[in-house]
């Protein structure tokens, strides 16, 4: 699982504003839906739309990139990042039989973070590894999971009624 010079570890954290923030934004999330249920800018079966997207309505990304920074910063400094950014955002929204596929955001040794806004973990999967010996903690509503780019994983397919929601983007580690 260690590669030398890419992280290995997951880190977990919580963001207690996250139910306003999707109060704040779900009408927006639900009508991109309604237009585009499987917009992504890969081959898979969720609705996907990223703060560069220029043709539907933006939730609030600014919001989320201030505060997503600030806890990059965090993580940064505990990985050892010396110079890093962050990617653009996206939300990730699925309704019944929507998942993802397998894949990774292997840029350079930096992490992916996925922020769970909707996630009822009776009925909701969480993130997938390929690798079954990565465990991935428990995780409500509000939790981020940051975990290295490199490391591959999915999203098992809604199997319920409930809509699941996450927001996710990469923090890249930069040259110096």
């Amino acid at each position: 699982m260690y590669s030398r010079n890419k992280p290995d570890k997951i880190y977990l954290h919580h963001f207690d504003w996250t139910e306003d923030f999707v109060r704040n934004n779900i009408d927006i999330i639900e009508r991109n839906y309604a237009k585009y249920p499987t917009r992504n800018r890969w081959n898979t079966n969720c609705h996907v739309i990223h703060d560069n997207d220029t043709d539907v309505e933006m939730i609030d990304y600014s919001f989320l990139r201030k505060e997503y920074k600030i806890l990059a910063e965090k993580v940064s400094q505990e990985a050892g990042l010396q110079k890093w950014c962050l990617s653009d955002i996206w939300y990730n929204f699925y309704k019944t039989g929507q998942g993802q596929e397998e894949h990774d955001h292997d840029g350079n040794g930096g992490f992916s973070m996925v922020h769970y806004l909707i996630f009822n973990p009776e009925v909701h999967s969480s993130s997938k590894f390929v690798r079954p010996e990565v465990p991935v903690p428990d995780l409500v509503q509000g939790d981020v999971l940051i975990f290295p780019d490199y490391w591959v994983h999915s999203v098992p397919d809604n199997e319920s009624n409930e809509r699941r929601l996450t927001a996710a983007c990469t923090l890249t580690r930069m040259n110096i």
